[in-house]
């Protein structure tokens, strides 16, 4: 394996045109609402991109107290879930996104109420690559991962890690 130079330049990322996200087969079976919710919610140029509630009050619902309960609830309907994926998976949203994002929120989010929201995103986006299945189980501290799953998730991260 050649070594790097030292003085190397790390290799330049190509950048990619913007897709047009709200062509998704999955966001059609979705009310208007329910659409705007998860492109800004699933679209990583949105200004609310993975924070539930900012993106559905920014959908047109009102800024109430149970906004956050609501936008939760909102996230778990099955189509929901679905266009969600979808998003993720036609913005380029991928195995390398997720465990950048798990390593930062390991590593700066110790605040209760930034875990959940960050921890029901890395979900999603964990489960629509595949990287953990059905039968896996979630919440704000604890992922519960069967012993298949666990070797496949460390493989993936050692893979990343080495730079394949």
């Amino acid at each position: 394996m050649a070594q790097a130079k030292p003085d190397a330049q790390p290799p330049k990322r190509r950048t990619r045109k913007p897709k047009d996200l709200g062509s998704i087969p999955e966001l059609d079976a979705l009310t208007p609402r329910r659409k705007a919710f998860v492109l800004g919610y699933a679209d990583p140029a949105s200004p609310t991109f993975n924070n539930a509630t900012q993106s559905l009050i920014a959908a047109g619902a009102p800024a109430s107290p149970s906004a956050r309960v609501v936008a939760s609830q909102t996230l778990a309907a099955p189509n929901v879930e679905k266009a969600v994926s979808a998003v993720f998976r036609e913005a380029g949203i991928d195995v390398r996104f997720v465990a950048d994002n798990l390593k930062r929120f390991i590593l700066d989010s110790d605040e209760s109420w930034k875990r959940a929201p960050a921890v029901r995103s890395l979900e999603i986006a964990s489960r629509s690559l595949g990287v953990i299945g059905a039968e896996t189980q979630v919440n704000t501290m604890t992922v519960v991962l069967s012993e298949n799953e666990r070797s496949n998730l460390e493989a993936r991260l050692s893979e990343l890690e080495a730079g394949s």
